[in-house]
């Protein structure tokens, strides 16, 4: 009487062969999408800014001259959605869009400088648009300076990584001679990088930083 043997290796492929029928497909981890900041300007002048991407942001010292946006919040508990957009060294263009005591979702007022400050007991949001940033030169003044303050910002999600929202704004220019502008169709998704880098005196002259902050 012959005895049938099924070879050792045989088994093991039937084994995995069903193991394999019988498990659920792994789902991929989700991927935060890439770090925006965008809005319209027209008015004093008009164009899009749009900066995609993000950088190695230092815990201290001088924010990198580079592309790149992301939401900073410092020591004192301070967050801002800030890009800057990198031109010809050493040149560039920088947002920044302060959110005072905020850290729901809702929709807050953009209010003016002297209104909204870090001993201000209440939410409120104030920002600065700068255009042609000599970013080595704290001495040269930036080629068009404007205060963002009138408007409404939605914040549409935030928590300790990241915050999404939406805003409208109007601005007033920092010196004598130059209209208003008007920011339409304004976005963020930016991740939330805690640095002491974004400080107010760290950016100096450059008015990077609303006045009072």
């Amino acid at each position: 009487m012959k005895t049938h043997r099924t070879p050792l290796l045989s088994l093991l492929v039937v084994a995995l062969l069903i193991a394999g029928c019988d498990r659920s497909p792994v789902e991929p981890e989700p991927v935060d999408p890439e770090p925006t900041t965008s809005f319209t300007y027209s008015g004093d002048r008009s164009g899009s800014f749009q900066v995609r991407g993000t950088t190695m942001l230092p815990s201290s010292g001088e924010l990198p001259y580079a592309t790149w946006t992301a939401g900073l919040r410092t020591e004192n508990g301070t967050l801002a959605v800030a890009a800057l957009r990198a031109g010809d060294t050493p040149m560039a263009d920088a947002f920044v869009l302060a959110l005072h005591r905020i850290s729901t979702p809702g929709t807050y007022t953009i209010t003016r400088n002297s209104e909204c400050r870090l001993d201000t007991p209440t939410s409120c949001a104030v920002g600065t648009l700068n255009f042609g940033v000599d970013w080595f030169n704290r001495s040269v003044a930036p080629a068009a300076s404007y205060m963002i303050e009138a408007g409404s910002v939605t914040v549409t999600s935030i928590d300790a990584d990241r915050i999404r929202g939406t805003f409208v704004a109007s601005t007033r220019p920092t010196s004598t001679g130059n209209a208003t502008l008007s920011l339409t169709s304004g976005s963020f998704d930016v991740p939330i990088v805690r640095t002491e880098a974004a400080r107010p005196a760290s950016l100096g002259t450059l008015q990077l930083w609303p006045h009072g902050w």
